[in-house]
């Protein structure tokens, strides 16, 4: 079965404000032989990176047996002068499909 996990990294600190940071989500599509980042080009699900997050981004929701649906802040790529430099979005990340019953699991980590 596929592992999704997230990882929070902080990249500024400001007492204040508390600062900011970026979210990873990755996958590992089979944790019984788990690579961490596939460079392999003849295989239908690839482990890695799937996307990355402006601050903390939601925990991961069940996509039925599929994948997992994550929500966070986006960066904007040309703000109007005075817009937030972020946006809400969504992503939806599948997982390996070839296993007749799939489980997704889990885990995040916030430093």
């Amino acid at each position: 079965g596929s592992l999704f996990y997230s990882y929070f990294t902080p990249t500024t600190l400001d007492v204040c404000s508390g600062g900011d940071g970026i979210t990873y989500s990755n996958m590992v599509c089979d944790v019984y032989q788990p690579i961490a980042r596939d460079a392999r080009t003849t295989v239908s699900c690839v482990s890695g990176n799937k996307t990355t997050w402006a601050g903390v981004a939601s925990t991961f929701s069940a996509y039925g047996t599929r994948g997992v649906i994550q929500g966070g802040a986006v960066a904007v790529a040309n703000p109007a002068l005075g817009a937030s430099k972020t946006t809400l979005d969504l992503k939806t990340i599948l997982g390996a499909q070839q296993q007749r019953f799939p489980k997704v699991r889990v885990w995040r980590t916030v430093h």
